[in-house]
């Protein structure tokens, strides 16, 4: 008897339907988005050692090697994910359709930032004027890209894609996520610009750093309660939890350091601008202040509800290897550059000192998503085909839509 059910269609480049690929193909088909979190989490160690209150030579030196290190995995995983567009038609358009790999196409964004953020504060040292410069060119490179896929991303969720109330994820708080780091990004990038190129890096900034806040306000409440209603996510979404953190702490972070440069900067511009008094830059500084103290306190509440059911979910034994271990580092990071921060702003020597324990900490997560990242390719459980049942994260080069119509018609 005939199927009604159309069957699966996969596209192969070079290749007839009925030959399938090799296994280096499968290995270039597998890689998604969500890879982009390995240079995310390398940025922030990167980001780390140069925010340690602490200082000395030896932090320089490793925050070079872990910058360059960071560059190569960019541009391998760039490389891999242009290679699996290019060989298999259609790719690009079902991953951003999928519903669960389009939500990992903020980490394009994010990857981009953190390698921005890491030559102004590792290679402008080494090189000219010139680097700054470009450091500002592509700030609004980044800027547009992030807040085109924070437009464009949520509108897909609500109408191609379908999404029970019972999946609601904190993967969908990541446009959110890509728009608020260019808060932490605008204070890196404007630290050597003219003063009127700064204030305009610094002053947008401010804008889209409200955006992206809300926008995850929002979310966290549709997220808290999808938990009391349903209880906890997936085993293989526990570590997707800290993705919760991330607006929250790089918010609190991006406000203090955008507030002191702002209060460094305002003071130079003469003429002052319109409604800028040689006060403003004191006041925005000192609301600043009090909003990420606020945010900050809120994110201590997410981290340690996160790490509750991460730790229960660890002793039983229920954290498979996957790419999603990544997702603990990059909002931890936020979190503990937000301690730094606040310790410098405060002058609190307990804080910064409670920074650096949380850094040792965040260690234990780095070092865990990289051992299970190499583990699992050597293993097979990752960036090979069939082992998408233990990532949040699926892979599907065929068409999205032809099969949700397929299923929707059987």
């Amino acid at each position: 008897m005939p199927s009604d059910v159309r069957p699966e269609r996969r596209y192969y480049a070079g290749l007839s339907e009925d030959l399938p690929p090799s296994h280096w193909q499968k290995r270039v088909r597998s890689i998604t988005w969500a890879y982009y979190t390995i240079v995310m989490g390398t940025g922030a160690l990167a980001f780390l050692l140069y925010e340690i209150p602490w200082r000395f030579q030896g932090l320089i030196v490793l925050g070079d090697i872990v910058f360059v290190i960071n560059l190569i995995f960019f541009v391998v995983i760039t490389a891999g994910l242009i290679l699996r567009f290019a060989l298999f038609p259609g790719a690009f358009k079902n991953s951003m359709l999928h519903p669960f790999e389009s939500s990992f196409v903020p980490c394009l964004p994010l990857a981009m930032a953190n390698i921005i953020a890491e030559m102004q504060d590792y290679g402008t040292r080494h090189t000219g004027f010139w680097l700054i410069k470009t450091g500002e060119v592509l700030f609004w490179v980044y800027l547009s890209v992030a807040l085109t896929i924070c437009f464009i991303i949520p509108p897909l969720q609500y109408t191609v894609q379908r999404h029970p109330f019972s999946q609601f994820s904190p993967l969908w708080m990541m446009p959110a996520l890509c728009v608020v780091f260019s808060g932490a990004l605008a204070s890196t990038v404007s630290t050597d610009l003219p003063p009127y190129s700064s204030v305009s890096v610094l002053t947008t900034s401010f804008i889209t750093m409200g955006l992206g806040l809300i926008v995850a306000i929002l979310y966290t409440a549709g997220f808290i309660t999808r938990l009391l209603v349903h209880g906890q996510v997936p085993a293989a979404q526990i570590p997707t939890l800290f993705i919760t953190v991330g607006p929250f702490a790089w918010t609190a972070y991006g406000l203090l350091a955008v507030g002191t440069r702002i209060e460094t900067v305002y003071p130079m511009l003469q003429p002052p601008p319109f409604a800028m008094s040689a006060m403003s830059g004191p006041v925005i500084s000192l609301a600043a202040l009090l909003l990420a103290m606020l945010l900050y306190g809120f994110s201590w509440w997410v981290v340690m509800t996160s790490l509750v059911q991460f730790v229960y979910s660890a002793f039983k034994g229920d954290l498979p290897i996957s790419i999603a271990a990544w997702s603990t580092t990059f909002p931890l990071a936020g979190h503990i550059n937000a301690t730094f921060q606040l310790g410098q702003r405060l002058d609190s020597r307990f804080i910064k000192n409670t920074g650096i324990v949380l850094f040792f900490l965040w260690l234990v997560f780095y070092f865990w998503a990289l051992v299970s990242t190499v583990f699992g390719i050597w293993q097979g459980k990752m960036l090979v085909e069939g082992a998408e049942h233990n990532a949040p994260t699926p892979t599907f080069d065929g068409d999205y839509l032809a099969e949700r119509e397929s299923k929707q018609e059987a």
